[in-house]
């Protein structure tokens, strides 16, 4: 996707056209800060962070919709009208709603796509837009149809964690979010069942909340309206480090936890411990915090070092490559003298692979 010279779209930017091209009216954004990646199709959902927008990139190979807009194939469709920055919910196709794009994660009940979850960092909460033909309620919010509202978070910078989520918790500067599945005892029935919920990098807290929104149980999924919230893991001082050793995951302490993604590979959520220079994995069957790249040192790597060996300026972001058991990881320092700006992976498999046309030995 071009930058740089947009088009007439109001903002200076064509959000717009054909994408993979530099030429005259084809796309154009501001500043694309969030990614996420639709769960079954080669479709990409985007957040610039300038004019708050979100659109869609479809290379999928046909024609798809969402929210009554048409996303041709090798093309970019903005699917929110707003070209202003907040956090005022509302329709997508209204100017008068707001959005602030830091983050976004795919929502999935059952096998079916609902909506993204996008972090509002700014303004301290969390919200969902529905793609869906029909309401959906999370946090003991009702969103509408092709609509976004907040599910967890007033607005207010504070910590506090109480149903319902978008009411009575709060958060301060959540950035990263991801759903997680994980296995417990249903209380009102005793039956072990599969829970899924939207896990959120509390930043300046140095917790990761959770907002629980289903349970499946012998293949019939439940939607969780005002579900449970809490911490996964966190503590009361927002800094700091534990080492690698095994204690309670409520007294676990992360520095500025960042952006999230779950590896359903190895049950893993991994969080990119900005200010402890780590992306660490809290396994989510043991509840097992162990760093898996970074030594903790703040310095530049160029590559091909042993993965608890990596120095950090910053690091910044992650996905996982699921079909190739590697984990792709950027880094960001770009002020100053020590620039320190890379795009890494970390090889998990038994051998060496190639990424990008580049050999990566295991581990």
């Amino acid at each position: 996707i071009a930058t740089g010279p947009c088009g007439t779209e109001r903002g200076g930017c064509n959000f717009n056209g054909t994408i993979n091209n530099y030429a005259s009216s084809t796309a154009r954004t501001r500043q694309i800060y969030s990614l996420a990646k639709h769960p079954t199709k080669d479709i990409i959902f985007a957040g610039d962070l300038q004019r708050c927008q979100v659109m869609a990139f479809n290379a999928s190979g046909s024609s798809d919709s969402f929210m009554g807009i048409t996303v041709p194939n090798n093309q970019m469709r903005k699917l929110t009208a707003a070209y202003a920055c907040g956090a005022t919910p509302g329709a997508a196709n209204s100017t008068a709603s707001r959005l602030n794009p830091y983050g976004m994660s795919v929502k999935v009940s059952g096998s079916t796509f609902e909506g993204l979850y996008i972090a509002n960092q700014t303004q301290h909460s969390v919200f969902f837009l529905n793609f869906t033909a029909g309401n959906i309620t999370i946090g003991g919010k009702t969103i509408a149809s092709n609509s976004h509202d907040r599910v967890i978070g007033t607005g207010l910078a504070e910590y506090a964690r109480a149903k319902p989520a978008f009411q009575n918790s709060l958060l301060s500067s959540p950035r990263g979010v991801s759903e997680v599945t994980y296995s417990k005892v249903d209380p009102s029935d005793g039956f072990t069942k599969d829970y899924k919920a939207l896990a959120i990098s509390d930043i300046t807290n140095g917790r990761i909340a959770y907002l629980e929104t289903d349970k499946t149980y012998l293949g019939s999924t439940t939607a969780i309206t005002n579900g449970d919230v809490g911490d996964m893991v966190g503590y009361q001082l927002p800094y700091g480090y534990d080492g690698e050793i095994d204690v309670p995951a409520n007294e676990q302490r992360f520095y500025n936890p960042a952006s999230m993604e779950f590896n359903p590979n190895t049950n893993e959520l991994l969080v990119v411990d900005s200010l402890n220079y780590r992306i660490r994995a809290i396994n989510l069957s043991t509840g097992q915090i162990r760093t898996k790249i970074g030594s903790g040192v703040t310095a530049t790597t160029t590559g091909g070092d042993p993965r608890l060996s990596v120095r950090f300026r910053i690091p910044r972001d992650l996905a996982v490559m699921r079909n190739r058991n590697a984990v792709v990881y950027a880094e960001n320092q770009s002020a100053g003298a020590l620039r320190s700006c890379y795009l890494r992976v970390l090889n998990e498999g038994l051998t060496t692979d190639t990424f990008f046309s580049v050999p990566v030995a295991s581990n």
